[in-house]
């Protein structure tokens, strides 16, 4: 069917709009993750990358020459990757930005490359956040599923813009597939609940996953390892806690992950206590050089093919 003329200036003009609104989310991220771990020209291009709900980011740690890789989608990451990651990462924000900052901690932590799911970033999303879903981590996806059907309903050329599927879907993709070599699961805030909630669909495979979840107490499953660590002053996290299965608390911690304000809740350093105080880690640390991945595709600043 033809569109009209209006139908496509509605188009055009909401995707500007998107377009304003994600760069002022890259500055709000910029302020509350530990973009401290990444260089000024990784910074400055994640800022202005164009990326879609589903993309997936490979970071290597810090130092590393392989950098900060992207694909467009989950089965461009299995063709390029297959199970050669073990560590899925899941940010609170939805820019490019958001995932590559976790990502890195993650990986330095972890001292080899990881995943980083970008969650997208759509008006409905917006007008969730804006309904309380920002607020209520637990509230966010029902939110989000309500706004798109009216939004869908009432108008939906607002909806394209950000009509790929919500980010628990993504996630259970990547998990669900057979190659996936996924064994480590680390979410910070919002993406933990996105992880808990694709668990839930995944009985089999989650008992032999390891969750650390950041900032959140989400509902994860009693038969997995689960570590949840919150800062004692972290007032959104515990508003929204939902259990309490592996916390861990953090003195003079807040919710926001930025090393460069005080109060930052401390990504690698937690991680590598945690990972080094396991019994029988299924994820250990790698040396950097000996980390198997695939070789290298585009780079931070970059659009991948379909």
């Amino acid at each position: 069917m033809e569109r009209t003329l209006l139908e496509d200036y509605a188009r055009l003009t909401t995707r500007m709009a998107l377009g304003g609104l994600h760069m002022g989310a890259c500055a709000v991220d910029a302020l509350s993750c530990d973009v401290a771990g990444l260089t000024a020209e990784e910074q400055a291009a994640l800022g202005m990358m164009d990326v879609t709900a589903g993309a997936i980011l490979v970071v290597a740690p810090g130092g590393s020459d392989r950098g900060i890789r992207t694909v467009p989608h989950a089965g461009a990451y299995a063709e390029a990757f297959g199970g050669s990651l073990d560590t899925l990462v899941v940010a609170d924000g939805a820019s490019a930005l958001a995932a590559a900052a976790l990502a890195r901690a993650v990986a330095d932590a972890v001292e080899k490359p990881v995943a980083a799911l970008v969650p997208g970033f759509g008006l409905a999303e917006m007008a969730a956040d804006e309904m309380g879903g920002r607020l209520a981590f637990g509230f966010a996806g029902d939110m989000m599923r309500f706004t798109r059907a009216m939004m869908s309903a009432a108008a939906p050329h607002l909806v394209e813009p950000g009509d790929e599927p919500l980010a628990p879907d993504m996630i259970a993709t990547l998990l669900d597939r057979d190659q996936s070599g996924l064994r480590l699961l680390v979410g910070h805030g919002r993406g933990a609940f996105a992880i808990a909630e694709a668990l839930d669909r995944l009985p089999e495979r989650r008992r032999r996953l390891t969750v650390v979840s950041l900032g959140a107490q989400a509902p994860l499953p009693d038969d997995m390892e689960a570590y949840q660590v919150i800062g004692a002053l972290d007032a959104l996290g515990w508003l929204n806690a939902c259990s309490e299965k592996g916390r861990r608390v953090v003195p003079g911690a807040g919710h926001h992950l930025n090393r460069w304000v005080p109060g930052a809740l401390p990504v690698t350093e937690t991680l590598r206590e945690i990972l080094g105080s396991r019994p029988s880690a299924s994820v250990t640390p790698m040396d950097r050089g000996k980390a198997k991945t695939a070789e290298p595709g585009p780079t931070a600043g970059t659009k991948a093919a379909d």
